[in-house]
């Protein structure tokens, strides 16, 4: 059988019950766009089906849960299909997990332009244009916990372009489900393509990533089969919001301004290459070996997230989480003939990542007399004591740095 080439939009896993990540400090502008991006971005997928003129859309399940969105959700999705039908393009959806049968109830009618899946088998549907088969479609809304069998899903006799339509993960070692071009598939956050018993199995991913699990840009996909039926897909950005985490790495020669300096143009990069498109950033300043004692001062986060944030309300639309340094500093100890006491703080630091538990070591946390230095009558001792031996740690190796840096500058003068 003769092929006709057809163009059709591949999503799933709108998720539209599920704002996105933030944290407490974000501006108001970006939590408002959070809240809305699912919204916002399952919008864009359908604006990508009238923009690319596919002659169908391919839906594997998860769009939403209609208890936590409230009548909000389905009247948001009936809107969206009605859109479609105007343009007379069919709409094909396989239930998953989250919009199965039981949870999407039925006080909303569907517009006759969308065709959704029985969840008691795979169904089975020819396309047509203008009368003529342009491909063969076998769907599932599979029920929660109900495996995939490959088996199900049959190639048309004819060897027109089908495809499977299901929300799910796909057993890879059955021999079976042979002659089918393309598996629909969904139930994943983040795109993924494989090979499948010769065909391509994709999950489009989420339209709209949702934390920094699922970092980097999220869409839906265009799929494009030719006369010889050979496919091929094209990805579409529709999120709204983008997650971002980069590691920048330095050395003991790259100073606070340089560094300052990096933050800056990885933003303004961030910026352009992510299209204009909200970004969430987390970046990481890795080193190797030493860095400048001007990176480990107190408050230089504080200070570099400062520096990041102040691009937010420019034209660069990244808003900076959080900033760290990370490193594998080695202390040197100094020299144990000399008079110093921080010297002297960095051996008995020493010997108490050596033996946590030692007397000698203990005393580095009691606070006993802290009352009468401060000249105050409450109990210092019970407020300042650490009991935990692995913050104990924490907190001595960061003195331990500190007084290093001391150390090095009392060298200088």
């Amino acid at each position: 059988m003769s092929q006709r080439p057809i163009k059709f939009v591949h999503a799933a896993d709108f998720h539209l019950e599920e704002p996105g990540e933030g944290s407490p400090d974000l501006p108001e502008t970006l939590i408002d766009r959070l809240i809305d991006a699912p919204y916002r971005a399952a919008e864009q997928v359908f604006d990508t089906v009238l923009g690319e003129e596919a002659d169908f859309l391919l839906l594997s399940g998860n769009l939403l849960d209609v208890e936590l969105t409230g009548p909000r959700g389905m009247l948001f999705l009936i809107q969206q299909f009605e859109r479609l039908r105007a343009r007379r393009i069919q709409v094909y959806w396989a239930a998953g997990e989250v919009d199965a049968a039981e949870r999407r109830g039925t006080s909303f009618r569907m517009p006759d332009n969308v065709k959704i899946f029985s969840s008691l088998r795979p169904e089975e549907v020819t396309i047509h244009r203008d009368g003529i088969k342009l491909a063969q479609l076998t769907g599932w809304s599979r029920p929660p916990g109900e495996v995939i069998r490959p088996g199900d899903f049959r190639p048309d006799a004819g060897g027109l372009f089908s495809i499977a339509v299901v929300s799910g993960d796909v057993p890879l070692d059955e021999p079976v489900g042979r002659g089918l071009h393309y598996w629909a598939l969904g139930g994943r956050p983040n795109r993924q393509t494989i090979a499948l018993f010769g065909a391509t199995a994709h999950w489009p991913g989420s339209p709209q990533g949702r934390c920094f699990a699922e970092a980097g840009a999220h869409g839906c996909t265009v799929v494009q089969v030719d006369a010889m039926g050979a496919a091929r897909d094209r990805f579409v950005p529709t999120d709204v919001v983008r997650w971002h985490g980069q590691s920048l790495p330095i050395d003991a020669t790259v100073s606070l301004e340089q560094v300052r300096t990096m933050l800056d143009e990885t933003i303004r990069t961030a910026s352009v290459t992510n299209g204009g498109v909200e970004v969430l950033a987390r970046w990481r300043v890795a080193a190797v070996g030493t860095i400048a004692p001007a990176l480990r001062r107190e408050g230089v986060i504080a200070d570099l997230l400062r520096v990041c944030r102040h691009h937010y309300p420019t034209s660069a639309h990244v808003w900076t989480e959080q900033v760290t340094i990370d490193t594998d500093v080695t202390i040197d100890l100094p020299d144990p003939n000399r008079d110093s006491v921080l010297a002297d703080f960095l051996r008995i630091a020493d010997r108490y990542d050596a033996e946590p538990t030692g007397s000698e070591a203990e005393k580095l946390f009691e606070f006993s007399h802290a009352h009468a230095l401060l000249g105050e009558t409450r109990t210092w001792s019970d407020v300042l004591r650490v009991d935990d031996a692995g913050r104990r740690r924490r907190l001595l190796r960061e003195a331990a740095v500190l007084a290093h840096d001391l150390l090095a500058e009392e060298a200088e003068r």
